[in-house]
């Protein structure tokens, strides 16, 4: 009986604690809630991305003598790209970027008055500016709210231009080429991170790999050569899976 009787104070003494407590106005610790998991952009990433560039071009003489007039080029991108972030001082992100592309940004245009857009056999045939392929190694610095990054870029691109007369070298020999060029790029983007290791991003770059010779052989209007440029503008998206090597997780914060 006595052992029953105990039981039965302890159990109120249970009871009526919290309530004596809140009524002499005592305050009562709540457990902590969960905050939302903390996105770190350190570490090195993989991905792969496409898009559209678009911009102006024209075929001249080497010495400035003759030259068709500017016109539209514009055309698919696509690649893979691989990088590293180190991010310092809580939202500060810091990296270095490569990537490579394949290209079709193309346009012709027709013969102008100082210009002669004309096969070897006198059929007319629109001359042509082209980018093959190109790369980037870049800078990144950016500004992470949480997984949301803005960051600008810049740096070096290179890769691979084609121009001449539709047809060549069939039909207009020594009147078109390839060559290598390089030169700079700058621009920017915004990357958004998914839990627990993938990102998303949009991104802008301005790509100016300088003007390039294509002639083969021969001359451009008796000029001693042709020249283009491969100059360009890029708008692509892209898919980048974070390993996090080197980098801190992802983590949840109380």
């Amino acid at each position: 009986m006595k052992k029953l009787l105990l039981g039965l104070v302890a159990i109120g003494a249970l009871i009526a604690g919290p309530a004596m407590a809140a009524d002499l106005g005592m305050p009562l610790k709540a457990p902590p809630a969960p905050v939302a998991p903390v996105y770190s952009w350190s570490g090195f990433y993989l991905g792969g991305q496409v898009g559209y560039g678009w911009g102006t071009s024209y075929q001249q003489g080497a010495d400035g003598f003759g030259t068709t007039g500017n016109f539209n080029i514009s055309g698919v991108v696509g690649g893979v790209t691989a990088g590293y972030n180190w991010q310092f001082n809580g939202n500060w992100v810091v990296g270095l970027e490569t990537d490579f592309s394949g290209a079709d940004i193309n346009g012709t245009v027709n013969s102008s008055p100082t210009y002669s857009c004309i096969t070897t056999t006198g059929a007319p045939s629109p001359c042509y500016d082209k980018i093959d392929w190109f790369g980037t190694v870049r800078g990144r610095l950016g500004y992470a709210w949480n997984n949301v990054l803005l960051y600008g870029t810049g740096g070096w691109a290179y890769g691979r231009a084609e121009a001449g007369i539709t047809g060549c070298p069939v039909f207009t020999v020594g009147f078109c080429g390839s060559n290598d060029v390089s030169g700079w790029t700058a621009g920017g983007g915004l990357e958004y991170g998914l839990a627990p290791n993938w990102s998303i991003k949009v991104e802008y770059l301005h790509v100016d790999m300088g003007r390039f010779n294509f002639t083969t052989s021969g001359g451009c209007a008796g000029t001693g050569g042709c020249v283009s440029p491969a100059v360009f503008d890029l708008v692509r998206s892209g898919v980048n899976y974070r390993f996090n090597w080197g980098g801190a997780p992802i983590a949840t914060r109380y």
